[in-house]
């Protein structure tokens, strides 16, 4: 992913995790077991999304900035978003 365009990630990958969020209400409403494998897809592409992310917040950010307590990179992720995601690094 290294050498990948980082905004054609971003984009990609948002758009097709919206489209398998708008989904999720159809297959619950067909049968809930369904959205078990929308939840995994979700997950799978979300592997893309973040660490792109991740790579592209530093660039927008002048070097000699001071990052609040609360925006500082590295900073642990609230406790819903580190269970349903791999730990960053």
């Amino acid at each position: 992913m290294d050498r990948w365009d980082l905004k054609r990630v971003l984009i990609g990958s948002d758009l097709i995790r919206a489209a398998l969020v708008l989904v999720i209400p159809l297959a619950a409403a067909t049968d809930i077991v369904l959205v078990y494998p929308l939840v995994f897809l979700i997950t799978a592409v979300s592997l893309f999304f973040r660490p792109a992310k991740a790579a592209t917040v530093p660039r927008l950010v002048h070097p000699t900035t001071s990052w609040p307590p609360t925006a500082r990179p590295g900073r642990p992720r609230p406790w819903p978003t580190s269970w349903a995601s791999p730990s960053p690094g």
